[in-house]
């Protein structure tokens, strides 16, 4: 299930801040509104992949004791008018702003929906500024027609991480550049994860393959071109902004779409559009 969230910020220019732990916090805020006990087993435990089930690690997922888990929602990056960067924070004109917010599990969705639409309000900020917006439609996004081959845009960058160890033996993420060869099977091996962790089984059709659009990479100047910095409570994570295309199972291609493609969903990375 997917929503698209019209918000009206009641002055101008509305200012938010560049890191994207306040948006995750806001939805954790508005399903705690609703159900608190659902919205801290979210954000302390989430889904996890059955020990039997699970193969050796190797992709980001959120970690907790030796299970990969899983918050089960995604969120595109705000839509604003006239946007623009000031003074260390995201600044917007006159208008509406929009955002997506996406996931699998029905109860999830039900309390967001009935908490956004209770609330009439939301604010978004941080120790540096609030922006208080009303919530002027919350509306259904439909989902496109599932089929083997599919083309994606992103709606927020995608990003996938590994485990490396550092120079003194530590245990560090790396987040891989997109055209490290890892990438794309991370991308699918991710996603088998998530449906082992939202299933309780293996995926019938594990089949699937991930490529960035390289002719548009090329056009844009290469990867770093479009890659981004995005902050996560000062984090700044590396992530990737180029459509891509995804071919095998049909019903994982709808979990990527329900729930993001690569890691981190639940801080704001990996939503796309079909």
């Amino acid at each position: 299930m997917r929503i698209k969230v019209t918000f009206v910020p009641q002055k101008f220019p509305a200012s938010f801040p560049l890191d994207n732990h306040p948006l995750s916090s806001l939805i954790y805020r508005i399903i705690g509104g609703v159900d608190p006990e659902y919205a801290e087993f979210l954000h302390e435990d989430g889904y996890a992949v059955r020990p039997e089930l699970e193969p050796p690690r190797i992709a980001g997922s959120v970690g907790k004791g030796s299970l990969k888990r899983f918050r089960f929602f995604v969120y595109s990056r705000l839509f604003l008018p006239g946007a623009y960067i000031e003074d260390g924070r995201l600044w917007c004109k006159p208008g509406t702003v929009e955002w997506q917010i996406a996931s699998p599990i029905p109860e999830l969705m039900e309390a967001l929906v009935m908490g956004l639409g209770g609330a009439g309000s939301v604010t978004i900020g941080d120790r540096d500024g609030v922006t208080e917006m009303e919530v002027a439609e919350i509306a259904m996004v439909e989902p496109p027609r599932f089929v083997r081959r599919m083309r994606f845009t992103l709606l927020s960058p995608i990003t996938v991480s590994m485990e490396e160890r550092g120079p003194q033996g530590e245990r560090r993420k790396h987040y891989l550049r997109a055209d490290e060869p890892e990438f794309g099977s991370l991308v699918a091996e991710n996603l088998r994860e998530k449906y082992r962790a939202l299933t309780g089984a293996e995926p019938p059709d594990a089949s699937l393959e991930f490529d960035f659009d390289w002719d548009y990479i090329r056009r844009r100047g290469g990867p770093e071109r479009v890659s981004k910095l995005v902050s996560y409570k000062g984090t700044r994570i590396k992530a990737y902004l180029a459509p891509f295309t995804v071919r095998g199972s049909e019903e994982l291609i709808a979990l990527g779409w329900e729930s993001g493609f690569g890691v981190a969903n639940a801080q704001g990375f990996g939503m796309a559009r079909g």
